[in-house]
């Protein structure tokens, strides 16, 4: 897979769970922000791209789970979601909760829907449950 010159991966020594997550946000500042919570267990790989740098990358993709962080962008992110292979396990991030965007996302193909604030112990459980 190319890698994006803006993109951030963290190798962990201890891995707990060998699974590899992408988190994708509007921006990178917004997917690095979740990689913290997300760090918060030993993942064995975690990536974090912006939705356009995820767009690029779309051909190479290959990871278990995305957590997909929009702000907003959800036409966009819907659009990537529904390009990845069912095998890969997305977790939408929303500001609010909105019956149509649920909606979108679950047809997209989304496993699961939060909303934000979300408690960083609550995303890793969550995350484990769709791994």
């Amino acid at each position: 897979m190319n890698e994006s010159p803006h993109s951030v991966q963290v190798k962990m020594s201890k891995t707990i769970v060998s699974d590899s997550i992408v988190i994708i946000g509007n921006t990178l500042e917004t997917a690095e922000s979740l990689r913290e919570s997300v760090l918060l267990r030993d993942f064995d790989e975690v990536k974090c791209y912006s939705l356009d740098d995820a767009f690029t990358l779309l051909a190479g993709f290959s990871a278990d789970l995305v957590i997909m962080d929009p702000e907003g962008e959800y036409d966009k992110a819907l659009k990537l979601v529904a390009n990845l292979p069912s095998s890969v396990s997305v977790i939408f991030l929303a500001e609010s909760f909105d019956e149509s965007t649920f909606l979108n996302c679950f047809d997209a193909g989304a496993k699961d829907f939060l909303v934000k604030p979300v408690n960083p112990a609550y995303l890793v459980s969550r995350v484990l449950n769709v791994l």
